[in-house]
């Protein structure tokens, strides 16, 4: 998935804010937050209310974001029992072994 900031080209994201846009990083949910996000964020309320809750001592960034893999690790917890156990697999790129001998897959 692509960076929800609009300015980032990166294809993939590494943080995500409480309402599920995913960033690249830190710094470009920065960039976005201070843009455009903190008008259209449906968790705005929630994250304000946690940064005067801290007495500032907490960033947005502390408070939005949760790293991507985190999430991921979270939502493999609570898959059903038998579920397959990750879709990265998929995404993985082929290695030799994969192909067997002969090529692609043992053929040819």
């Amino acid at each position: 998935m692509k960076c929800s900031n609009s300015l980032c080209r990166t294809a993939k994201h590494n943080v995500l804010c409480k309402c599920g846009a995913g960033y690249c990083k830190p710094e470009c949910f920065l960039v976005d937050w201070y843009g455009v996000h903190q008008d259209e964020c449906p968790k705005v309320k929630e994250i304000k209310a946690e940064i005067a809750d801290s007495g500032g001592a907490r960033t947005v960034a502390q408070i939005a974001l949760t790293s991507a893999d985190v999430v991921a690790e979270a939502a493999l917890d609570a898959a059903p029992e038998g579920a397959p156990e990750s879709s990265a697999a998929a995404e993985e790129e082929p290695t030799l072994d994969q192909f067997g001998e002969g090529g692609m897959l043992g053929k040819g």
